[in-house]
This record gives structure tokens, sequence and C-alpha cells, in this order.
């Protein structure tokens, strides 16, 4: 993994990393594939944590379809639903991608993807979908690993955090109902990432501390 050292650590650009490319690429291809307002396709279900395993317990998932853990963050329901997560994964992805490398960012998605999608699960049910857990998750661990090393206020743009978190409160407000926002998904992506970004960010610490000519 990358170190979060001053001298390695950038403000957001916007050379697409391949794993945030594969991500955003493929959740615009099934958006527009698969015509997911109309819930209809095999392709489409495919994807989901469908009705009919709940309440019985991720039945699908029991029987070997161990994706279906992960694939819900590639359907979204609307075009503002879609281009809202692709444009805060295009922002936040491309720079954690950068920071901590693509085979760590490939497994931190992944488990806040995980993590997320089961507590929306447990919470609320199947048929749901997005990318805004994981983009949440980033959120929470972009701040907290910044925080910990003492980087927050020379990397992230305020705004950037007052537009994430303004949606993110407003969602639990009601004011999105419509929408049908996955709530528990936003917060189990948030509260995962914080936990990972203070992992990360404490190993850096602790890193950091050892006088160079100790270590191994």
């Amino acid at each position: 993994m990358k170190t979060l050292q001053k001298s390695s650590i950038s403000r957001p650009s916007f050379n697409l990393p391949w794993v945030t490319l594969i991500f955003l690429f493929y959740s615009i291809f099934v958006y527009f594939m698969y015509k997911p307002y109309t819930m209809t396709g095999n392709q489409y279900l495919f994807l989901l944590i469908s009705e009919n395993t709940y309440p019985g317990g991720l039945v699908e998932i029991k029987q070997g379809e161990y994706w279906r853990l992960l694939t819900p963050v590639f359907l979204h329901f609307s075009w503002d639903h879609i281009t809202y997560n692709v444009i805060g994964i295009f922002i936040l992805g491309n720079w954690c991608e950068k920071q901590i490398g693509s085979l760590w960012y490939l497994l931190l998605i992944t488990l806040i993807g995980v993590l997320s999608n089961y507590a929306e699960y447990y919470f609320y049910g199947p048929s749901f979908g997005g990318l805004s857990g994981i983009l949440y998750g980033l959120l929470g661990f972009i701040i907290t690993a910044l925080l910990m090393t003492r980087q927050l206020k020379k990397i992230m743009p305020w705004y950037f955090l007052l537009i994430f978190a303004a949606v993110f409160i407003l969602s639990w407000t009601g004011i999105f109902d419509d929408k049908e926002t996955a709530n528990m998904a936003h917060t189990g992506g948030l509260v995962s990432g914080i936990v990972f970004g203070f992992l990360v960010g404490a190993y850096f610490r602790i890193k950091q501390s050892i006088p160079s000519n100790t270590r191994p």
C-alpha cells in the first residue's frame, strides 16, 4: 500500500485509474442496457438480492451466488441517481485509488460495497441498488484517513464535504422518499469507510513515528 505522506498526497485530479473506470463504465452499461426503471430482464435480476430471499435469509447467496453481495452497487433506478453517484465516484474514487493503489482500492470498495449492501438488506429488505454506499464509504475513508494523518484541510476542498454531507442528511429527512433512498446502504458505507480509514490512518501514523533506521 502506498503511504499517505505529505509528499505523496495531492488534490483530486481527473485522470481515471482503471478500477474506478471499470466500476463507472459497468454501472452506466447496466443502466442503459437493462432498463432498470421497468425492473425487467433476467440479466438485471441476476445482479439483485431478490425479493424471494427476504425474510428467508439470502437464499440465493447461500446457494453459491456470492456475487449478489456486491453486484447491487451497479444498479441504478433513475438518471439523477446514476449521475450523482458517477460524479461522486469520479471525484473521490479517482483520488483515493491514486493514493492507496489500485489493488488496495479494489479491496476497499469491494468490502464497503458488501457491507453497505448487507446493511440495507438487513434493515429494509432486498431489491435495492446504487453506488452510493461505496460513495459514502469513500467519503468516510478519505476524511478519517486524512484527519488521522493531519492532511484534511490541505487536501479535501470544503465544498466536497458540504455537498455530500448535505445530500446524506437530506436523505434521512425523507425529502427523497419518492426515490426510495437506500439510507442504510449510505450509513453502512459511511461507517465502514470510517472504520477502514481509521485503521489505515493509524497504521501510517505508527509507521511514521518509527525512526527510519529502526524499521526492518
